[in-house]
């Protein structure tokens, strides 16, 4: 994202805004901007977003709260993906062959991957974790 250098290069130093006052002003909206970025980004930028929102040394304070979402509100990805993964690595044409049930939603989702509940063709519960695609296994 280009926007936080061009605030911090023109705006701070060609224009002589020693005490940053623009850049300060666009903070709120940045901070959203990195946490959608982070998201955007993938597992990988999820974590360091999750690194980050604890290094107040490091980013300023409205960034770190706004990473700080990343702690327990990932958004989880589309189950349709999901269930794609879940044929894959199951081999398997259709998820009926080896679940009785499987919750249309996950019932959790993180930086790595999302929970589905479901029930085994031989009435076992099960939680399914299923990884994010394009994450190495």
């Amino acid at each position: 994202n280009t926007g936080l250098i061009f605030d911090w290069l023109i705006l701070g130093k060609l224009l002589k805004d020693e005490d940053y006052t623009a850049l300060r002003k666009n903070e709120p909206r940045r901070a959203k901007e990195a946490l959608e970025l982070c998201t955007q980004l993938g597992p990988t930028f999820i974590k360091l977003g999750q690194a980050l929102s604890i290094r107040t040394d490091l980013v300023p304070e409205l960034y770190a709260l706004e990473l700080r979402q990343l702690q327990d509100a990932v958004p989880p990805f589309s189950s349709d993906q999901a269930r794609e993964v879940l044929k894959k690595e199951l081999g398997v044409s259709d998820l009926n062959q080896i679940f009785e049930t499987l919750s249309e939603e996950p019932v959790a989702s993180a930086s790595i991957g999302q929970v589905y509940r479901g029930t085994l063709k031989d009435g076992t519960d099960v939680a399914v974790k299923v990884q994010r695609p394009g994450i190495l296994a």
